[in-house]
């Protein structure tokens, strides 16, 4: 029997292109073990983090992946970039404590021995040191690619109705103006067309459309 058929992942994203939304929703105020799946070299890695979503987040962020490897030589994020998401299928291995996150990282690590960790230790960060300046352009990143993901809420003043859209692409067709417009009177909380309150719905409990 192959080792990686002894281990049951909680849930698998067979396509990460196409479940990346997905898989924000389902890991948010989630810690555990992950772990990426090249569909066509075998090859795979293991990971864990405190905050899966947030994670995730980072690894769907181009300028985060080319410029995290300007500062080290990670050989998931080269695979990523050169192979696309929709060639990689993505495990959740386990959800645990916070506190129990890095001795079941090296549980896995030992057990599965995945190709593309260069490190055999969890949690260990040798080589890869990041400049404030990167640092400050990583956070900035994430933080503006995570908005953009956040579903839309759209409120009429004047009528006192509220309505529901996946992104800002979405919400910005049905107000007939562009994303850059959408986001900028959101980002000020002034009413677009006068009338057009914009806000991300963080709740993210509604049907969109």
């Amino acid at each position: 029997m192959n080792i990686n058929d002894r281990v049951i992942p909680v849930v698998t994203y067979t396509n990460t292109d196409i479940n990346k939304y997905k898989i924000y929703v389902e890991n948010r105020k989630k810690s555990g073990i992950y772990k990426w799946n090249n569909l066509i070299s075998g090859r795979s890695y293991i990971g864990s983090s405190v905050s899966l979503s947030r994670r995730f987040t980072q690894y769907y962020s181009f300028n985060y992946l080319t410029n995290s490897l300007n500062n080290s030589s990670s050989m998931i994020y080269k695979a990523l970039l050169k192979y696309g998401y929709s060639n990689f299928s993505l495990d959740i291995l386990e959800y645990c404590e916070p506190n129990i996150l890095i001795s079941r990282e090296q549980y896995y690590l030992d057990l599965l021995k995945p190709e593309y960790n260069i490190l055999k230790i969890a949690n260990s960060c040798l080589g890869n040191k990041r400049s404030e300046k990167t640092k400050l352009l990583i956070s900035n990143t994430l933080k503006n690619r995570l908005i953009k993901l956040l579903p839309i809420k759209i409120t009429n003043k004047d009528t006192n109705t509220i309505k529901y859209f996946a992104n800002n692409k979405k919400a910005a067709a049905y107000l007939g103006t562009s994303e850059r417009t959408l986001g900028r009177y959101k980002s000020k909380g002034i009413l677009l067309h006068k009338k057009y309150l914009i806000t991300n719905n963080i709740t993210m409990n509604k049907s969109y459309k």
